[in-house]
């Protein structure tokens, strides 16, 4: 388990696993809290605007989940949402489907550049740590 663990991702893939479940079930939970308001009353903003925020919260955040485990959590769970509005509120899936598109391009794009900025200005890619070949 010792070196073997560590080699294959080790804790930190665990870990991002992990975060990636976390926000999928975040998301989920308000999408599902946006189709039961918005099917029994006038669909109210506050709800789409938490659901579009809970997408964005997977690619920046405090949970630093990696750009490809965001990306896959969010995306999926976004289908199974706009797979739900189109069954249950068809007038309003192309709506649905165009901001959700968006927000999910713009998460993509700063989960990608921050997750590129970590990397390129880590400490450990100095000159002064880094052995010459």
């Amino acid at each position: 388990m010792s070196i073997d663990f560590i080699d294959k991702g080790g804790y930190v893939k665990i870990a991002q696993l992990y975060a990636a479940l976390v926000v999928s079930v975040h998301v989920s939970a308000m999408g599902a809290l946006l189709l039961v308001v918005s099917s029994t009353e006038k669909p109210q903003t506050v709800y789409y605007m938490g659901f579009l925020n809970a997408i964005l919260y997977a690619h920046r955040s405090g949970f630093r989940v990696r750009f490809i485990y965001a990306t896959h959590a969010t995306v999926t769970v976004s289908l199974g949402f706009l797979a739900a509005v189109y069954q249950t509120q068809p007038d309003r899936f192309g709506e649905y489907l165009t901001y959700i598109s968006l927000v999910l391009i713009l998460g993509m794009l700063i989960s990608y550049e921050e997750g590129t900025w970590s990397r390129d200005h880590s400490e450990y890619t100095y000159p002064e740590y880094t052995t010459s070949p």
